[in-house]
């Protein structure tokens, strides 16, 4: 929003405080983020993942060598935390 010349009281990240809300940090390096992805692991019966961005996030589904209809479950629940 900052880009985008809106102005906000502060571009600080609301759950941590500690960077700039940006996409990469808001998905994937925010704790808060990293806390739900790890319950979204477990609830998955994965072991605990990690991206390096919120496209590698959501492609996360095409390293698992598991059924094509498991893999697409997981893709949907990945779009739906997103």
């Amino acid at each position: 929003m900052a880009k985008r010349n809106v102005h906000l009281d502060s571009i600080r990240c609301k759950f941590c405080g500690d960077f700039d809300e940006m996409a990469e940090h808001l998905f994937i390096f925010c704790n808060m983020a990293q806390v739900i992805w790890d319950y979204v692991a477990c609830w998955c019966r994965l072991q605990a993942f990690f991206a390096f961005g919120v496209k590698n996030q959501v492609n996360l589904h095409k390293q698992f060598r598991r059924l094509k209809k498991w893999r697409a479950a997981v893709y949907t629940i990945i779009q739906t935390v997103v």
